[in-house]
């Protein structure tokens, strides 16, 4: 349930999943575009990714629970780039059964708690602190998705292949070695997650 006042008269919202395809979590990246150049070297991956991205105007937009909020290219996802990293390398290297990954950008905050059962399952419990349009409490109220873990790593496939794809094709250089570790990690992410969501796998015939 959630509570809030509205003029003085307290409101009461349930929100109820109608749709059992709605149930879990799907990643809408967008159209990058004008990807900026120049070979520029960098101290910081957050601020290569604002340069990398500072031309577009799309937004990756995340289904929880049927839920949507949408993460800016130029403001949230350089900023996010570094936990990002760590979720999809704990999840595919296994280092834990249980683990959190916090989320803070300019229009994002959120904390989600993962936990990864014997069958493949993932549990993630968000906390959310922080979205774009500012309906935080109707997603806490459906705080809770559950998704096989290979149907959530290829969900963020097609964003993952965007952050490699703007730094390779603008040249920059990177002079931090965590950062490059970062880069590799996302490039060994990529090699290991195999396809796309199903959404994305178009017939090449």
């Amino acid at each position: 349930m959630a509570n809030y006042m509205s003029n003085n008269i307290e409101e009461v919202h349930e929100y109820r999943i109608l749709n059992k395809q709605l149930a879990t979590l799907k990643v809408q990246a967008g159209f990058v575009e004008g990807v900026a150049e120049g070979k520029r070297t960098f101290n910081d991956i957050t601020k290569m990714y604002g340069s990398i991205f500072g031309n577009n105007k799309e937004y990756c937009v995340i289904l929880w629970n049927g839920i949507p909020f949408r993460l800016s290219y130029t403001e949230d996802l350089p900023c996010i780039i570094v936990p990002f990293s760590k979720m999809l390398k704990t999840l595919l290297e296994r280092t834990e059964k249980e683990w959190q990954i916090d989320f803070k950008s300019n229009h994002f905050e959120a904390c989600w708690y993962f936990s990864l059962d014997k069958n493949q399952m993932l549990t993630i419990s968000g906390n959310f602190y922080k979205v774009a349009g500012g309906h935080e409490k109707a997603i806490n109220t459906l705080a809770i998705v559950r998704i096989a873990e290979e149907d959530f790593l290829k969900e963020w496939k097609l964003l993952l292949e965007q952050y490699l794809k703007g730094y390779e094709d603008s040249g920059s250089v990177l002079k931090n070695i965590n950062d490059l570790f970062i880069i590799e990690d996302l490039k060994n992410a990529n090699n290991r997650i195999k396809n796309k969501a199903l959404r994305y796998q178009y017939d090449k015939r």
